[in-house]
């Protein structure tokens, strides 16, 4: 995709974003994702992600961000079991969107709407944002849960995310 300067300002405006466009020749979608990576400028490459991704896109590159964090919650309480409940009930609700897997993911999310302490309590607040991002189709909620992904995790997980994130664009 082609970003401008107009499509930019059409959006929910990104100033720091704008501003670093703005300084710089380069249009296409991904390859400017790719220099925002080069510039570590992680945040501001995730605006730009969910910008450009479709509701099942946004909510899998979501979803995938919280699957190489889990175990940081999980080592943390390893009897509660419902970060990946929702998880896998997300999943089931972007494969197959009906009322009944709404409800279920709703139900399953539920919990972790709590403010977030610590890194494995970023993780479970993670979570509750990729189910808003799916049940409500808030693109900025996946955005939220695949940066708090991306700063619970280390070098590889952050790696991977991202690339992740670049694979889902090129295949649209």
């Amino acid at each position: 995709m082609k970003i401008t300067k107009r499509w930019i300002k059409k959006q929910d405006f990104n100033e720091e974003f704008f501003n670093w466009f703005s300084h710089q020749k380069e249009t296409n979608g991904i390859n400017i994702i790719k220099s925002l990576r080069d510039e570590n400028e992680f945040e501001t490459a995730n605006w730009l992600f969910v910008k450009l991704m479709t509701y099942k896109q946004y909510v899998s590159y979501a979803v995938f961000s919280i699957e190489q964090v889990i175990g940081i919650y999980e080592k943390k309480y390893p009897n509660d079991k419902r970060p990946r409940k929702a998880i896998r009930a997300v999943k089931k609700f972007i494969d197959n969107p009906t009322k009944e897997n709404k409800d279920s993911t709703t139900a399953a999310g539920r919990y972790y709407a709590y403010a977030a302490g610590g890194v494995a309590e970023e993780v479970g607040y993670a979570v509750s944002c990729v189910v808003t991002a799916a049940v409500r189709r808030v693109a900025p909620a996946a955005g939220v849960a695949a940066l708090k992904a991306y700063k619970s995790g280390g070098q590889e997980a952050r790696a991977k995310i991202f690339n992740y994130g670049i694979k889902l664009l090129e295949a649209k």
